[in-house]
């Protein structure tokens, strides 16, 4: 897949496609270097727990950043919870 040309593709679900097949086609070669297939499922399991842990600890932080910028929201005569409330929301949908 190194050698593919994607400048044609101007289309996001193309891309994602495009992407999709070719991550899909790496990890079926990888699994096929494995000779137990327990030690790939293990493999993929630690790889998905540490993503999803390095996100979950980039959320924390953009959390804490945005408790301390919400405290200012005040001087504008705007309820800071209520600005926290909305602001963490937007960031939790971009988590999921």
């Amino acid at each position: 897949m190194e050698n593919d040309d994607v400048s044609g593709i101007d289309s996001v679900g193309l891309m994602q496609d495009y992407v999709e097949r070719a991550v899909l086609e790496d990890v079926e070669k990888l699994k096929s270097e494995f000779p137990d297939s327990e030690q790939f499922f293990e493999l993929e399991r630690r790889v998905v727990l540490q993503s999803i842990d390095e996100l979950w600890m980039a959320h924390i932080h953009s959390m804490t950043k945005l408790r301390e910028s919400v405290a200012f929201e005040g001087y504008a005569q705007k309820n800071p919870l209520v600005v926290y409330k909305e602001k963490a929301y937007e960031k939790f949908e971009l988590l999921i």
